[in-house]
């Protein structure tokens, strides 16, 4: 498995040049101050595992549902409110961790619309 795994305050942004590790099938960047995913996160077509967990992100492109291998999204501890409808489009998502993230109970049920097979986590 290819992966790549950082956790550093220092990073604060992901460069668009992730879109020439086309191999990569895990990428976890954790414990940052990541504010924003750029829409080249569409052309990891071999992520499985992504963590973006306890970041500054508050929201994600609609590129990530183009994600179309990702079977884990973990983005615990960020500052999202909402998912792009293209989160739908994951259709091997098996678990997405959204732990202290303020998204309010009509969030919740509409990404759980979205989602109705996966393990979706909003509290411990």
């Amino acid at each position: 498995m290819v992966e790549i795994g950082i956790d550093s305050p220092s990073i604060d942004t992901i460069s668009p040049e992730i879109k020439n590790f086309t191999k990569l099938e895990s990428l976890s960047l954790t414990k940052s101050k990541i504010h924003i995913l750029p829409p080249e996160i569409r052309h990891l077509q071999r992520l499985k595992n992504l963590n973006l967990g306890c970041n500054q992100l508050d929201s994600l492109p609609s590129e990530i549902g183009e994600l179309q291998n990702l079977e884990y999204l973990d983005l615990f501890r960020n500052n999202i409110t909402s998912l792009p409808s293209s989160i739908r489009n994951l259709k091997k998502l098996k678990r997405l961790n959204l732990i202290e993230n303020p998204i309010n109970q009509e969030e919740r049920k509409r990404i759980r619309r979205l989602l109705p097979k996966c393990d979706i986590r909003f509290e411990y």
